[in-house]
């Protein structure tokens, strides 16, 4: 009972500080972003956290780790409302995210308020007759870690964290061809709060090339450098022509594009059918 009791006044300390920076109602339960949990519920670490917020009240990620904490100490094991959506989320950009609440008749049709940690954030959505909400948020003044919120009866709440990132970005350094292949190179970035970035592993990058005379290749998605920035590769093609070539990048979440452009390959001449003759 004396731990729980220091948790708590812990807890009644710094929600001024919640409210104030992160616009996050009071004693919501919190679901950590995948990429920070580490699966650890104990004392040391709710005490840990509680320091982290004190000394650094602007952050999000100690105040996501102090909630986690205190709450992993609650008597219930599963939250009233669960709120569930993307992890990683678009600058400016709104994504779709999902309040789910006990299947019962008096949580149908009824009022879910969801919104941010930016200010102005709220909205109000009805749940259907499943006991689900939904609501389109968006952060358009924060990069980097955010949070997610929604509540229904006044003090059942839940949040989660989001990473706020800006989309992978890709252009061409060149296009030319060696026989019947096609040379290309680009350039690439992923933004450092992209999934890529925060778990560590490697973007991809694929090629679609499609001729005039109607040869299409898309190759398979290749593993790219996390750290370089230029990739190059021979593109292989069947017949002589000229292609279209368009890049792809992945950042782990988001896909950008680039139309390279054209080239001209050599090689044996394409015929559509084997019982065309060769043009004359």
């Amino acid at each position: 009972m004396k731990i729980k009791y220091i948790l708590l006044t812990s807890t009644i300390v710094f929600s001024n500080a919640t409210l104030a920076y992160d616009n996050v109602p009071y004693g919501c339960s919190h679901q950590q972003h995948v990429d920070y949990s580490d699966g650890k519920n104990n004392l040391a670490n709710s005490i840990e956290s509680a320091i982290n917020v004190y000394n650094n009240p602007w952050s999000y990620t100690d105040w996501a780790s102090f909630i986690y904490n205190v709450n992993s100490f609650g008597v219930s094991g599963a939250s009233d409302i669960e709120i569930s959506g993307p992890d990683y989320v678009l600058v400016g950009e709104p994504a779709r995210f999902k309040a789910d609440l006990p299947y019962d008749p008096n949580n149908f049709l009824t009022s879910v308020n969801f919104g941010t940690s930016e200010y102005g954030s709220k909205v109000k959505k009805k749940s259907n007759w499943d006991a689900n909400a939904y609501a389109n948020l968006s952060f358009d003044y924060t990069y980097g870690e955010g949070l997610v919120w929604s509540v229904y009866s006044d003090d059942i709440c839940a949040s989660k964290s989001v990473m706020v990132q800006n989309k992978p970005v890709i252009n061409k350094v060149s296009l030319g061809k060696y026989g019947n292949s096609i040379d290309v190179s680009i350039s690439y970035s992923v933004d450092k709060y992209s999934k890529a970035k925060v778990s560590n592993q490697s973007p991809q990058v694929k090629f679609r090339y499609v001729s005039e005379e109607g040869e299409v290749n898309i190759s398979q998605w290749v593993n790219v450098s996390l750290n370089a920035n230029i990739y190059s590769t021979r593109l292989i093609t069947q017949y002589a022509g000229k292609f279209r070539v368009i890049a792809y990048i992945n950042d782990g979440t988001y896909t950008q594009s680039i139309d390279l452009g054209f080239v001209t390959v050599g090689g044996k001449q394409h015929r559509p059918c084997p019982q065309c003759q060769p043009d004359v």
